[in-house]
């Protein structure tokens, strides 16, 4: 796995910005988020994960 650099991001620039922050988490990198200026989580990369474990599920609604 790739070393991760933690960085930092607000609860607004994740609800904003949630998809490049998942590819970011995706590609190894860690994030603590913040609300209002106080620490509340991490969101880190699972380990053993990436295109090897790619996990498939099929549709659950069939039909249009």
């Amino acid at each position: 796995m790739t070393t991760s650099i933690e960085g930092s991001l607000t609860q607004r620039e994740l609800r904003n910005e949630s998809g490049r922050v998942l590819r970011d988490v995706a590609a190894g990198r860690s994030f603590v988020v913040t609300n209002a200026g106080t620490p509340v989580g991490r969101l880190i990369p699972v380990e053993g994960t990436g295109a090897n474990s790619l996990t498939v599920r099929p549709a659950r609604r069939t039909g249009g």
